[in-house]
């Protein structure tokens, strides 16, 4: 298996206290400082890579990158025809009368005809929708 190419040169400005920090995290490790950095950057990035990472959405296809915004509770949409849920959503997500959700599976729009809480649990927030193509 070939190797990767290793960088041959590498400028960096580090502080004096980083330089003596890098320097004892090598001593300590029986590493050299590069190796240090090394692995360093990989459990950072290994911390960045989230195993319940999905494909990219319509949304990052569209937009670019889209940033995860993680909200406290949960959002129930409910199709008002079979008074079934259909989507949990992580998060409150209070979308206001008339919004339009467009769906992926299956394809269609979905718009909010009423915004309620759920009896009993007040981090469950319910969007009851219309679903115009059903």
């Amino acid at each position: 298996m070939p190797q990767p190419e290793r960088t041959q040169v590498l400028s960096l400005r580090l502080t004096e206290d980083e330089r003596e920090g890098l320097a004892s995290l090598a001593e300590l490790d029986g590493l050299s400082q590069s190796d240090v950095l090394r692995q360093m950057l990989r459990a950072r990035l290994a911390q960045t890579k989230s195993p319940t990472k999905k494909a990219k959405s319509k949304a990052d296809q569209l937009h670019g990158r889209v940033e995860d915004v993680h909200l406290a509770g949960e959002t129930l949409v409910f199709d008002r025809s079979s008074n079934e849920p259909f989507m949990r959503l992580d998060g409150l997500l209070p979308l206001p009368l008339g919004a339009e959700i467009e769906l992926v599976k299956p394809t269609g729009t979905a718009v909010v005809t009423r915004v309620r809480l759920l009896a009993g649990s007040p981090s469950t927030l319910c969007l009851d929708v219309m679903r115009p193509d059903r």
